[in-house]
């Protein structure tokens, strides 16, 4: 079994460095070959510029695509390894698209393993480990009122001008700044156009109290079955939050206003021109 792992980008390279190192047979592949070796050129000379057609042709059944590439490919790249007998691995959500492929996966005994990083992902594990937690104890009962809370999000530990650096493609924020939210505040559902009409402040429990910014990411209520909530379970809060550092929303408000008036093909265009100058300017 060899495991393609395409992308090399900051968040990447963790788990890329460790694999190898473990001595799993590992093929890298990246757009840009020259920032694959400055990567992982020490550890392994098996690093191939991407392409779909190489890629095609390079893998066999039982093989494992890891894709740390922006989220556009990832449903491609599934639907190759679909064709080819293997596995698909990414850290992302799981688009519809993506999960339409799930039936065929299970028919053909192929895995298609989604949001296993950090969010989501650990927040994942951690909201079930709290579920069950709350289940174990001598206070569940079906007349609480109950509140679930998840905020997660990175932060610079030295605060920039933008309030906020990339570690992966800022194409993917910017569209994610653009995906409605649904949640639950005071058993009612919310519903939010953009993210930047619903922040609100949060005091995080540290050793040394912080205040963050924080906005309800995409749709949570999908989330109330996954983390296996009962059905006559009494929910005044649920929300997946997005957390940020005070002053994010003021150092962002032109990108905001920008955002708001893209469409069509020369929107999409323009967020990859903003994507690109947000990666020079404010990239770790």
């Amino acid at each position: 079994m060899t495991i393609h792992w395409c992308g090399t980008g900051l968040s990447a390279i963790p788990g890329l460095r460790r694999l190898i190192e473990a001595g799993h047979d590992v093929t890298v592949w990246n757009r840009s070959t020259d920032k694959a070796q400055a990567a992982v050129g020490d550890l392994t000379a098996d690093i191939h510029a991407f392409d779909r057609d190489a890629l095609a042709g390079a893998l066999k059944p039982g093989d494992v695509v890891v894709s740390m590439l922006p989220g556009d490919w990832h449903v491609p790249l599934a639907e190759l390894c679909l064709s080819k007998g293997a596995h698909f691995v990414s850290s992302s959500y799981i688009a519809p698209e993506m999960r339409a492929l799930d039936e065929t996966a299970r028919a053909r005994g192929l895995s298609l393993v989604n949001e296993i990083g950090l969010d989501p992902g650990i927040d994942h594990l951690m909201a079930h480990h709290l579920v069950a937690d709350y289940r174990a104890s001598g206070v569940c009962d079906a007349a609480n009122d109950l509140s679930f809370t998840s905020y997660c999000g990175g932060v610079p530990k030295h605060p920039n001008a933008f309030r906020y650096k990339f570690s992966w493609s800022p194409l993917g924020v910017l569209k994610a700044l653009r995906s409605p939210s649904r949640s639950i505040r005071e058993f009612a559902e919310l519903n939010v156009a953009r993210p930047w009409d619903a922040i609100s402040s949060y005091q995080a429990p540290l050793p040394t109290p912080e205040t963050f910014e924080v906005y309800p990411n995409r749709d949570s209520i999908p989330f109330i079955a996954d983390y296996r909530f009962d059905p006559d379970w009494r929910i005044r809060d649920f929300v997946r939050g997005t957390l940020r550092l005070n002053g994010w929303s003021e150092a962002w408000k032109d990108v905001f206003a920008e955002i708001e008036t893209l469409e069509g093909d020369a929107g999409e265009a323009r967020l990859r021109e903003m994507s690109d100058q947000f990666w020079q300017e404010n990239a770790y």
